[in-house]
C-alpha cells in the first residue's frame, strides 16, 4: 500500500485543512487531518472497506507509510513549540495521541538522526 503525503500536507494539518490522499493506484479519498492522528483509525477503516482482502490491522498499524506520518507530525509538533525554546515529551504526547512507546521510539530516532536535542530531562527542542 502507497500513501502519498506531502510535507506541506503535513503542514496544513494543524488547520484541518481537507486534502485528497492518493491510496493504492486510483483510488483516492478526501480526509480532514487533525495534529492528534484520531482520524488514522477511520482512514484505515475506509481502506479496508475498499478492498477485497481486509488488511490486518497491525500490519496496517506497522506499514513504514504511516510511521513516517506519525513522524513528521511528532516533529512539526516540536517545530511549532521552538518558540517556546521546546516542549516537553508528555506534551507531544498529548498533541499527538501517539502511544508513548511509540512516541519514545520515535524520539529516540529523531534524537540520533541529530533533528532534535534533549534540552533537559523529558524536553525536547527542534535542531532541523
Amino acid at each position: 500500500m502507497v500513501v502519498v503525503v506531502n510535507s506541506n500536507m503535513m503542514n496544513q494539518t494543524a488547520a484541518g485543512t481537507s486534502k485528497a490522499i492518493k491510496l493504492i493506484g486510483e483510488i483516492a479519498i478526501s480526509v480532514t487531518l487533525i495534529n492528534d492522528l484520531t482520524n488514522l483509525e477511520k482512514i484505515r477503516d475506509y481502506i479496508n472497506s475498499l478492498l477485497i482482502t481486509p488488511l490486518n490491522p497491525k500490519a496496517f498499524e506497522e506499514d513504514q507509510t504511516m510511521k513516517r506520518i506519525k513522524k513528521d507530525c511528532v516533529k512539526q509538533i516540536i517545530k511549532e513549540a521552538e518558540e517556546n525554546k521546546g516542549i516537553l515529551i508528555e506534551d507531544i504526547q498529548k498533541k499527538s495521541k501517539i502511544e508513548k512507546e511509540e512516541l519514545d521510539r520515535i524520539i529516540k530516532r529523531l534524537l540520533e538522526e541529530g533533528d532534535i536535542y534533549e534540552h533537559r530531562p523529558g524536553k525536547v527542542r527542534w535542531l532541523g
